[in-house]
């Protein structure tokens, strides 16, 4: 079973993996508990903005994660784990299995560190 928001109770977020949400600009609209947004313009936007297709979105999100492990980002890999492990991510792509720069984020934030 995918871990979306939808899926799991208000209770169960907080003991739960950490997953990317999809962010919205509908009124009334609230981002999750336990949430942080990485959208652009933000810190941890995507810088990389290739277009909305599913090919361009997957390019742009590799760009991201070579970025990252190569030290091109404001921020590194110990800083996110810092700030936002066991953090949900929520960024506006679709979730329909391309890729999104907030899927590396969690994949990076919440990895066990190298002993």
């Amino acid at each position: 079973m995918t871990n979306t928001l939808s899926s799991l109770g208000a209770e169960s977020i907080e003991n739960s993996t950490p997953i990317r949400f999809q962010r919205k600009r509908q009124k009334g609209w609230k981002m999750p508990a336990c949430s942080r947004c990485v959208t652009r313009p933000g810190k941890y936007g995507n810088p990389h903005n290739l277009g909305t297709s599913p090919e361009q979105r997957d390019e742009a999100t590799r760009l991201f994660e070579a970025d990252l492990v190569a030290g091109r980002l404001p921020y590194t890999v110990a800083d996110l784990q810092r700030t936002h492990r066991g953090y949900n991510l929520g960024c506006f792509c679709r979730i329909d299995g391309h890729g999104c720069h907030a899927d590396i984020l969690l994949k990076y934030a919440n990895q066990e560190a190298a002993r």
